[in-house]
């Protein structure tokens, strides 16, 4: 009687830490053991960068049929931009190529968030990146093309930006506008 109870509490026990062990393989996951998560403490020093895209589209314009690029992308040399919550985001750079039906360039830029920086502070500046660029194709006219950039908080992307009307003229030169959102008309103009 005796080496059966002694048995079955051998045998408990032996499920009882079995268990124990099951239920604290299955909390970590594959990803925590290569990666540790952050403690809640700890700060975010990972610097993250946005997804880069290259938004492309085909416009009549001047007699023929053009076609536009407009590219996101980071690389290491840029700054970045800190967060108030401590998270870090490279900024971005956006190619805009415009390219003639015999596919000879028309115009070709690289835009920085710099080339923006007349329309707000040095702290707007700092917590913000250059979130995209595309072609506004239903306001081109015979003159020129409008793209709208934004610049703004990389987290909260729907709730805090400033909107700009880039136009490119029919000669290459480019003007930008601060948009207002709630009537979508420029602000100021950059030549």
């Amino acid at each position: 009687m005796m080496k059966k109870i002694t048995f079955f509490l051998g045998f408990l026990c032996f499920i009882a830490l079995f268990s124990a062990c099951s239920k604290e393989e299955k909390s970590i996951s594959k990803r925590n053991i290569l990666v540790p998560p952050p403690k809640d403490d700890e700060p975010d020093t990972i610097i993250h960068k946005l997804d880069e895209f290259n938004v492309l589209d085909t416009v009549p314009w001047v007699g023929s049929t053009y076609k536009v690029s407009c590219q996101r992308y980071t690389n290491d040399s840029l700054a970045y931009v800190k967060m108030d919550n401590g998270k870090m985001f490279r900024d971005n750079l956006i190619k805009v190529t415009i390219t003639r039906s015999d596919n000879s360039v028309f115009f070709e830029k690289v835009f920085r968030k710099s080339i923006f920086d007349k329309f707000f502070n040095q702290e707007y500046a700092r917590q913000n990146v250059l979130l995209g660029m595309v072609l506004e194709k239903e306001k081109t006219d015979k003159n020129n093309l409008y793209f709208l950039g934004t610049v703004g908080n990389p987290i909260e992307l729907m709730d805090e930006f400033m909107l700009f009307e880039i136009v490119v003229s029919k000669m290459g030169d480019v003007s930008i506008n601060k948009m207002e959102l709630d009537e979508n008309k420029p602000e100021e103009d950059e030549k």
